[in-house]
Parts: C-alpha cells; sequence; structure tokens
C-alpha cells in the first residue's frame, strides 16, 4: 500500500540557506510519508558521523510528515515503506545487501554516500595505518584487494559470512558501481564529495542533490559557563581533540607535533579495539608528556564547557567527509585546525586553518597560527548558523525524498 499524501502548505522558508536558489517550490511541500534509514550493523555500538547524519534530521522530519524508521537489517520486509535512505559506500557491502533487498521491494532508494575518496584512503593506508591489512596494501598495492580484507575480518568477526561471501563474488567497486547506478537518488554531502565519485567511481547519474551536514547545539549548551570544566579539570587555553583514538584520527601525529610547545592538548574519546598498537603509542605519548592530557568520555555539559575554555579545536584527520567536530567547535566560537584531505572547505572555507597529516610541521603551524588568533575568525560562529543547521539539511533532505518519489513513479 502507498502511503504518499500531499498537504498543501508550504514548508517554512525562514533561514533557508540558499533554499530558493537549489530546491523548487515544488519540492518544498510538506508529504507524508513512511522512510527506512538503514546503515552499518555497528551504527549504535560506534558511532561516528554517520550516525549523527541518521539521527538529527528525525525529529524535523517528523514535523514535515516524516516518519522515521532505524534499521541496520539487510534483508528485512520493507513493504510498508514508501522509501529507503541508505548511508555509506565506503564500507559497502551492508549497504549493497540492502539495496538489493529494497528492489526485491521495488522501493525508491536515497543514498548519502559518506564516501572516503580513495586517493585520501590511499594516502592514509600507506603513510597512516598500522593494521595488517595495510601493511599487506603496501606489498601488494591493490585497493580492492585491501577492502575486500577488511570486510572479510569484519564479516568474519560477526558471523555475517552472507555478505563476506557476497563481496569476494562480486568484487568490492563492483558493488560500490552497483549501488551508485542503481539508487533513484544520491545525496552527498558536498560538491567535492561528489566529484570524487564521478571521477573514482565513473558516476555519471544526473539524480543528484547535495546534502549538506548540519550542526546543532542546546540553547543551554550554547551558554554554558566554562567553570564546569574548569574547576572539575583545572585547565583552560589548551588544544582540544575530540573523536575514537584510532590512527585515522591522526592523534598520535599531533602530539609529536606539539612536543616542545608547552601547549595543553586536551583527548575526549575511546579507544578503539581493532589498532592495539596504537592505542597503546598513544597512552605512551600521554604519559611522557605532562602537557598531554586524556580524559576519555565526558558527559555533553563537560564537554561543551571545555570548549569554552578551549583555544582550538583540532581534527587533523587522515580525511574527512564533513568534520563534526570542527562545525561544533565553530559553533562555540572556537578556531578549528582541519585536515586539508577530504570534503571539508565547501563547509570551513578560510574561516579554518588547514594542515597535512603527515606533516607535523604543517600540523604545528597549523595548530600555532589557530592558537594566536582571536577567537571566532571571520564571524565563523555567525556563518554556521546562517548557514549549517540541521534544520536546513532536513528540509533539503526531504526535498530528496519527494523528488526521488517522483522519480520513482514515473520508472
Amino acid at each position: 500500500m502507498h502511503h504518499v499524501k500531499t498537504k498543501g502548505n508550504i514548508i517554512n522558508e525562514k533561514h533557508l540557506y540558499q533554499i530558493n536558489k537549489f530546491i523548487p517550490e515544488n519540492l518544498l511541500k510538506k508529504i507524508d510519508m513512511k522512510v527506512l534509514m538503514q546503515c552499518r550493523i555497528d551504527i549504535f555500538t560506534k558511532r561516528g558521523g554517520d550516525t549523527i547524519q541518521m539521527e538529527k534530521p528525525i525529529p524535523f522530519l517528523k514535523d514535515m510528515g516524516v516518519e522515521v524508521t532505524i534499521s541496520t537489517q539487510c534483508d528485512m520486509d520493507v513493504t510498508d515503506y514508501d522509501l529507503v535512505h541508505l548511508t555509506g559506500i565506503t564500507r559497502v557491502h551492508e549497504t549493497y545487501s540492502q539495496l538489493k533487498n529494497a528492489e526485491r521491494f521495488k522501493k525508491p532508494v536515497v543514498l548519502t554516500p559518506m564516501y572516503n575518496s580513495k586517493e585520501d584512503y590511499d594516502f592514509y593506508i600507506r603513510y597512516g595505518n598500522d593494521s595488517l591489512a595495510a601493511k599487506l596494501y603496501k606489498i601488494f598495492p591493490s585497493y580492492d584487494l585491501y577492502q575486500q580484507i577488511r570486510t572479510a575480518h569484519f564479516c568474519v568477526a560477526n558471523r555475517d559470512f552472507r555478505n563476506a561471501f557476497m563481496q569476494l563474488a562480486v568484487g568490492y567497486k563492483k558493488q560500490q558501481e552497483y549501488v551508485l547506478k542503481n539508487t533513484t537518488m544520491l545525496i552527498p554531502n558536498s560538491s567535492m564529495e561528489l566529484s570524487a565519485i564521478n571521477k573514482e567511481l565513473g558516476y555519471t547519474g544526473m539524480a543528484n542533490m547535495i546534502v549538506f551536514s548540519g550542526v546543532e547545539i542546546e540553547k543551554d549548551l550554547l551558554d554554558i559557563s566554562q567553570d564546569i570544566f574548569f574547576n572539575k579539570y583545572a585547565l583552560r587555553d589548551f588544544v582540544m581533540v575530540m573523536g575514537r583514538i584510532e590512527p585515522l584520527k591522526n592523534q598520535v601525529k599531533l602530539m609529536e607535533a606539539m612536543v616542545g610547545t608547552d601547549i595543553h592538548i586536551v583527548f575526549l574519546g575511546g579507544f578503539t579495539k581493532e589498532h592495539p598498537g596504537y592505542c597503546n603509542k598513544f597512552r605512551e605519548m600521554i604519559e611522557a608528556h605532562k602537557h598531554f592530557h586524556y580524559l576519555g568520555f565526558v558527559e555533553r555539559e563537560i564537554l561543551f564547557s571545555a570548549m569554552k575554555n578551549a583555544r582550538v579545536v583540532a581534527a587533523p584527520s587522515w580525511c574527512e567527509i564533513v568534520g563534526f567536530t570542527a562545525l561544533e567547535g565553530g559553533l562555540m566560537g572556537v578556531n578549528a585546525v582541519m585536515t586539508e584531505r577530504g570534503f571539508g572547505r565547501p563547509y570551513f572555507g578560510d574561516d579554518v586553518w588547514y594542515c597535512n597529516p603527515n606533516d607535523i610541521v604543517s600540523i604545528r603551524k597549523a595548530v600555532l597560527d589557530a592558537y594566536s588568533s582571536p577567537r571566532n575568525r571571520n564571524n565563523f560562529r555567525e556563518r554556521i548558523f546562517q548557514e549549517f543547521t540541521w534544520e536546513k539539511a532536513s528540509i533539503a533532505l526531504h526535498a530528496a525524498y519527494v523528488k526521488a518519489l517522483a522519480i520513482h513513479s514515473k520508472n
């Protein structure tokens, strides 16, 4: 049974970032629909940017008449849903199975690719990754083989033998190409991401719409006192680094860059299980240098109070699709250092300092320059409020759903 029905009123356009330029008025009508969001099976146990992108739009979509269900299953009955929204083509084996399942039920599919550029990921594997698969890659430099080894390892660990065998049978890149070719609507997070998909995977589809990610911080956290953090940790004017302790996030290289500066670096986040050697090296650096501090997981009020005390939020990762921590830091008025790899520039422009994640001189210079500059460079905080909120992102996402349904109904 098809649930879609149109309401007459137009979605409130206030605060929309160039919404009239990019979204035709007919796509701004409220439409009731049931949407199934699907992603990798560990989306909630190993939270990341894709987790945020799934969760944050849901309240706004609900206000627009969209009932959302999240599932990580690959073979569920999707009869009662109007549309399936998939996330992720870098780790593609689950996405491929979920797409094949949606095809079985003849459902339109919207895809948020969350694509890590092959060029950037190759750079990371060669210079920033200590895993066995990375070591094999340096001897046998096949990107498809590297990803298949990673998939096989993950699937065996999670007893997901079906998807492991399916990727071995079809091929890693072939699965990516199939997902792109058979998706009704592609909604990358930036034009840079779309260009990389075009270049590296040969995507030529015309049914796509850029849907920027957002950032949202509750008013009580925006106004939180810096004393909450300072009274507990007695730290102020530091560089703050958020995220899992893992090679991709590049915390060790940052510490190597900042040794001898006497600037305090505060790290927040859990340890990854996949890279014990890297985590041990991180612990050794923390123990050896009194200006480096690891606080683990902290409550949200502590986190945002910490930002009030920080001078810089640093994300020197080997690649970033968006860079949520830098957006949150910017919203709190903190200067940000971002990796030059990935697709962050459409969000950050000239309002942050960029670094080469494989160059400690570059990292050190970017951090010192950001540290010595006044907070909220070029009114970056105000630009985030104007351009990158989840309300705006959700309206664009809803428009993509409407367009996907229209395309599907013609086929």
